[in-house]
């Protein structure tokens, strides 16, 4: 009993890592746009953060999907885990886009320092909403066959 419980929080532990890991794309891809979409392209800095943003998702959900939680051994992936990862990035995307935003509009503070502050508070509550809600482990549940009157004769 002890190996198994190991073996999970060793899991859990290369999963959070790896999770640190990829949520570093949304931030470099987002950076990245930023630049390229505000200051070369001269886009305004709203809609230049906003596609940057929805760039770096895209990118993060396939680092997520096919790297930090592939689906385990013999298990296949839920149905859902697609919807519920739009709803979390999307609702992820809007908290920082906000918060960057607002730190830029309010306060005077850069987008750029505006994107570092939002993404490193976002750490917060990614990973338990990503491991335990979006690519949560499905329990199996096989209901055993009725048996007919037809089967029984």
């Amino acid at each position: 009993m002890k190996t198994k419980k190991k073996k999970d929080l060793r899991r859990l532990i290369g999963e959070f890592i790896k999770l640190q890991l990829a949520g570093n794309i949304p931030l470099v891809i987002t950076y990245i746009g930023l630049i390229l979409f505000n200051q070369l392209l001269n886009w305004e800095e709203f809609y230049a953060l906003a596609l940057a943003a929805a760039l770096g998702n895209v990118f993060f959900f396939i680092a997520d999907d096919k790297w930090v939680f592939p689906a385990r051994k013999g298990q296949k992936k839920s149905r859902y885990e697609f919807i519920k990862f739009f709803i979390f990035v999307v609702c992820n995307a809007s908290v920082i886009f906000s918060i960057t935003y607002a730190l830029s509009y309010f306060f005077g503070i850069s987008p750029y320092l505006g994107q570092l502050v939002s993404t490193t508070l976002s750490v917060l509550w990614t990973f338990p909403i990503m491991r335990f809600w979006v690519f949560a482990q499905t329990k199996s549940k096989v209901r055993p066959r009725r048996r007919t009157s037809k089967q029984s004769a």
